[in-house]
């Protein structure tokens, strides 16, 4: 017996530590990374970290279980599920929004290296397995968005999970990794819907195929599952329309064309959705009820044993509703803006798609091109070794043909549509390039040769990926072009962020403030980034709110209407730029001309009005200014606006 317990041990021991051999190359870099970066997450990334800290307040302010009660009530403007992963490292570190954006990152490489080592491993030996994970978890395309802070982060090990997991469940008769797929795919649903279910769509359709072709799923069961996925999209839809015709707790996104294309995109989606339910049931009633149907699907209706599959499918439904029903209107909103609403025109307007081959290869680039024609080289060199029942045997295995299949929607979404961001090929680009890697690194002629290739480009990507954060290996990154891109770490101590507060509190003993806004560009989120600036003066629990406003449609009422309901503006931009003369304030006025940006339009009517020295026209007197440092290396000036009596 205690042989047997030593065994178990053991082989816990080894396991573990293979774990940690697949992460360790990735891990280590997001660490060192991490350390040398002295600035919390900017811009959209931001909204996670006050999405969450305001959850830690329920716990904090309210006790236990109320936190844990009602930790869904907090949702950004996003209301997706990432922010509550930051929640726990903010209770266990007592507030440290740099610790929690750092146990959150570099807990999602090492879960994402785990996957890609126990996908790898269906396929593969242990150590070109552990060789696979630290080269796919190494990529740009997967340490970036965690770098930034965004949510693909997450999302990229709930994805392959559910893969790994659908696989072992063999068809869900397993129950352990039934339940594993369960939270895998419900916790990729709430993470980022739309990317979970399209990029998921095709590996499903093959899933349940395969079960039916197999015997092992009926067509009732499968029909079951389609009825019930459009119900509660249906149910979805339908609380949306209710809520925007009798809540609407929402200000209007323009109080004009947008709202009303919102509003017809509503009643479109409901009425598809309706259809799609009344065809689904439809059918599972004609196969309930037809003694034809029973005839002829007798052998179809009848699996060889009777997996959980509805069961499976409407547990994650369930959990999937839940979490999204309170805020339905909110995330209808979000998907609607950022695909066809104001923000998707703002897109249009400042983004030129170019040809897809220059697509192709831009991302290549950006991805380490190395890399991806390193693997594509060691594939080359396998397929001409492999015998025909190897070949087969792999290229008709799941795990090569579900990593393919989560390819085809962000490789259409991102040649065909305004979606150009390489966040959008977080999961493809890795999932093709470890399908390769299951392809090269098979056991066989030149096996060791095409080991040591793969192997001498990890160790390179590695070295290259270091020369982001040490000056002293700055030379490697003219090699961007071949090895990928990662962020520079923003090394400025003191950061801007912090002396900006530090001069604003100042400012406060004089003036009282209750109420700043910042007026920056938002985009580059140069010299600093107003949302991180406002949940730093949350945090700190300063007396005054700092905010920001975006702005639909421009309009001179908007700079009236920021007079009327603030007590001072922090203007910025670079020194060099705003200066008072008439040269500036022509050179501001034609940028404004030019810029689609509704809220940047007002950033740039600040300025000339501070540039030509007619700010008292419009309510306003420049105040104290401060100079700071931004990570691009630039002074830049930040100077405090104080509303004119009037």
């Amino acid at each position: 017996m205690n042989n047997r317990v030593l065994i178990s041990l053991r082989e816990q021991v080894n396991g573990i530590s293979y774990f940690i051999f697949a992460a360790l190359l990735p891990v280590l870099f997001t660490s060192l990374w991490l350390l040398n970066h002295s600035q919390l997450p900017t811009s959209d990334a931001t909204d996670y970290l006050i999405t969450g800290h305001k959850i830690y307040l329920h716990f904090t302010e309210n006790g236990f279980w109320y936190g844990l009660l009602h930790f869904d009530i907090a949702r950004g403007w996003r209301p997706i599920f990432f922010s509550v992963l930051v929640a726990p490292f903010l209770l266990i570190s007592h507030d440290n929004l740099s610790f929690a954006y750092h146990a959150v990152t570099i807990t999602c490489v090492f879960t994402s290296a785990v996957y890609i080592y126990l996908l790898s491993r269906l396929l593969l030996d242990r150590w070109p397995s552990i060789i696979a994970a630290n080269v796919v978890c190494l990529l740009p395309f997967v340490l970036v968005p965690g770098l930034d802070f965004f949510a693909e982060i997450a999302l990229f090990p709930a994805v392959i999970g559910s893969l790994y997991h659908l696989i072992q469940s063999d068809y869900f008769r397993h129950k352990k990794h039934a339940i594993g797929f369960i939270i895998c795919f419900s916790l990729a649903i709430v993470i980022r819907p739309v990317e979970a279910v399209t990029e998921l769509f095709f590996v499903l359709i093959v899933f349940l195929f395969s079960g039916w072709y197999r015997g092992i799923f009926s067509i009732k069961q499968i029909f079951s599952v389609i009825a019930l996925g459009f119900s509660a999209l249906f149910l979805l839809f339908l609380y949306v329309g209710t809520h925007f015709l009798h809540h609407y707790p929402f200000h209007p996104i323009d109080g004009g064309t947008y709202d009303i294309r919102l509003a017809k995109s509503i009643y479109h989606t409901l009425i598809i959705t309706v259809v799609g339910v009344l065809l689904a049931w439809g059918t599972l009633a004609f196969i309930n009820l037809s003694s034809w149907c029973r005839q002829r699907c007798q052998r179809m209706n009848k699996p060889l044993n009777d997996p959980p599959l509805i069961f499976v499918f409407s547990t994650i439904f369930v959990l999937a509703l839940m979490w999204f029903l309170p805020d339905a209107f909110k995330l209808y909103v979000w998907v609607y803006r950022t695909s066809f609403g104001d923000i998707a025109h703002n897109t249009t307007h400042t983004v030129t798609k170019p040809p897809v081959w220059n697509v192709l290869q831009s991302f290549t680039i950006q991805e380490s091109a190395a890399i991806v024609l390193g693997t594509m080289l060691i594939a080359s060199l396998s397929l001409l070794t492999m015998g025909k029942q190897t070949l087969r045997h792999v290229c008709l295995s799941f795990p090569f043909l579900y990593l393919l299949l989560l390819v085809p929607f962000p490789a259409w979404e991102v040649l065909n549509t305004i979606q150009s961001s390489s966040r959008k090929l977080n999961l493809a680009f890795p999932a093709f390039i470890l399908a390769l890697l299951l392809i090269g690194l098979q056991r066989g002629k030149w096996w060791g040769l095409r080991l040591s290739v793969v192997t001498g480009l990890l160790i390179t990507q590695f070295i290259f990926a270091l020369s982001f954060i040490y000056p002293s290996l700055s030379p490697l990154k003219t090699y961007t072009q071949v090895f990928g891109t990662y962020p520079q770490p923003v090394t400025l101590r003191p950061n801007p962020h912090d002396e900006v507060i530090d001069f604003l509190n100042q400012q406060n003993k004089q003036y009282q403030l209750k109420l700043i806004v910042t007026q920056t560009n938002v985009e580059t989120a140069l010299p600093i980034d107003p949302f991180l600036l406002g949940i730093i003066g949350q945090v700190q629990h300063l007396p005054y709110v700092i905010g920001f406003q975006y702005h639909s449609t421009y309009s001179e009422l908007d700079i009236e209407k920021t007079n009327r309901n603030h007590a001072a503006v922090l203007l910025t931009d670079k020194k060099s730029d705003m200066v008072i003369s008439n040269e500036a304030a022509q050179a501001y006025a034609k940028q404004f001309e030019h810029e689609p940006n509704p809220t940047l339009k007002v950033w740039y009517r600040f300025l000339y009005y501070y540039a030509s020295n007619q700010l008292g026209s419009i309510g306003w007197k420049v105040g104290p200014c401060i100079t700071v440092k931004a990570r691009d290396n630039y002074d830049y000036l930040g100077c405090l606006l104080l509303a004119e009596k009037r």
